[in-house]
């Protein structure tokens, strides 16, 4: 089943990831962050997050962009 996710992306791969929920905000530790939004299917996103909890945020961002049907930035807001 295909779902809304938004998260985090930063210089060292995927921050954040969940289900799309309405305003996204930047950790203060992370305010270099790009905000996205991504449709993808339950078993992918569970596979990203997997990575992500490794510690592999480069390879989460790469399955992210393999696995997306479609991705797009988001703008944050106050």
């Amino acid at each position: 089943m295909l779902q809304a996710y938004e998260g985090i992306i930063d210089a060292s791969g995927l921050c954040t990831l969940h289900q799309d929920g309405g305003s996204l905000r930047l950790p203060e530790s992370n305010r270099e962050g790009i905000p996205f939004w991504a449709v993808l299917d339950h078993r992918s996103a569970a596979t990203i997050l997997q990575e992500m909890i490794a510690g592999n945020r480069g390879r989460a961002l790469r399955m992210l962009e393999e696995c997306a049907h479609c991705i797009g930035s988001k703008s944050l807001h106050e």
